[in-house]
């Protein structure tokens, strides 16, 4: 399954590679939603049949475009 993230900002990407699975755990949705609205201060209720994926990293990658050259970072997960 392929899904693709993104930060608001393209100047600074953090690009995440790795397994990715729907949730289908009600249990774990709802957790997900509670934990989403307690941070984004935004409203799920209209979203409970909207897939929700999890994924398992291996790779990712944060730049900033401003320090490029001086602040790339990479970041791998072991299994």
């Amino acid at each position: 399954m392929k899904r693709i993230a993104c930060t608001k900002r393209a100047d600074e990407a953090v690009i995440v590679e790795g397994i990715a699975r729907e949730v289908g755990e009600p249990l774990l949705r709802r957790k997900f939603m509670a934990a989403y609205e307690r941070k984004y201060h935004w409203d799920m209720s209209g979203y409970q049949q909207e897939p929700v994926t999890a994924v398992i990293p291996r790779l990712a990658f944060g730049l900033s475009e401003k320090d490029f050259l001086n602040a790339a970072t990479r970041w791998r997960f072991e299994d």
